[in-house]
């Protein structure tokens, strides 16, 4: 009787250890991938099973439904789901947008932490760094003088937030090069504003060795660039300026 119970119990433990095993054998959930890895079969709003978490790495082993072979993922690239349900239902609605991307169009852009030009700021952007566009407010709304959308960033290092659209440039992917043609200054036009003008005849007594300094007043000139604390600074920089002013 005794050994009767002890195969029972053992049965019980295997169907146990069995019924476990097919329940985790279908990973712990689903996503959406926001954002692939360039050269990876996957693309933007596809749906994946996700098989395993590592907190340590901070990614998700998920099935590429391609090649249904394992890939390792930063979390940051995927939305997650509990069901197979829900994330279908996400990836509907992020289809729009699975091809949109971002740039900035100045240096100290802000990501902030919900739509409001008051919200807290997670992140500060770099001249032309490329964002991933993940929604798009249906509503315009006034922020300062400016009438706009708030979009919903991703950036590459995973941070999520809303910029406002005043200094976005919005493109589809694969247009990035033809933004930044648009976007780039002709150097030529670049270096005629970094430049300071003075008038032609400060070069005259320059020349002649009788420099009035109460003529070569540097605030007499064209500065596109510079403020009138570095006027003196750009004049006294001529080189036959300092070798009269040096004797």
């Amino acid at each position: 009787m005794r050994v009767g119970k002890i195969y029972s119990s053992a049965s019980v433990l295997v169907i146990f250890i069995l019924l476990l095993l097919s329940c985790t054998s279908g990973g712990i959930g689903y996503g959406v991938i926001l954002w692939p890895p360039e050269g990876s079969s996957l693309e933007s709003a596809d749906v994946v099973r996700i098989i395993s978490e590592s907190n340590i790495e901070e990614s998700y082993i998920i099935e590429d439904p391609r090649s249904e072979e394992n890939l390792s993922l930063k979390r940051w690239r995927v939305d997650y789901y509990n069901n197979e349900n829900e994330a279908r239902r996400a990836a509907e609605n992020y289809r729009p947008f699975a091809n949109t991307m971002a740039l900035s169009s100045r240096v100290g852009l802000p990501v902030r932490s919900e739509p409001d030009a008051l919200s807290d700021r997670v992140y500060r952007l770099r001249q032309h760094e490329e964002l991933k566009v993940l929604s798009k407010a249906t509503e315009e709304v006034q922020v300062g003088e400016y009438l706009g959308f708030w979009y919903k960033v991703l950036t590459r290092d995973g941070t999520q937030g809303y910029c406002f659209d005043k200094e976005l440039t919005v493109y589809q992917e694969g247009e990035r090069e033809a933004v930044l043609s648009v976007q780039n200054v002709d150097p030529r036009v670049d270096d005629f504003f970094t430049r300071s003008y003075y008038p032609e005849r400060f070069v005259h007594l320059i020349r002649r060795g009788t420099p009035a300094l109460q003529v070569l007043n540097p605030d007499f000139g064209f500065f596109p660039r510079q403020r009138a604390g570095n006027r003196y600074h750009s004049l006294f920089k001529i080189p036959a300026l300092q070798r009269i002013l040096r004797n």
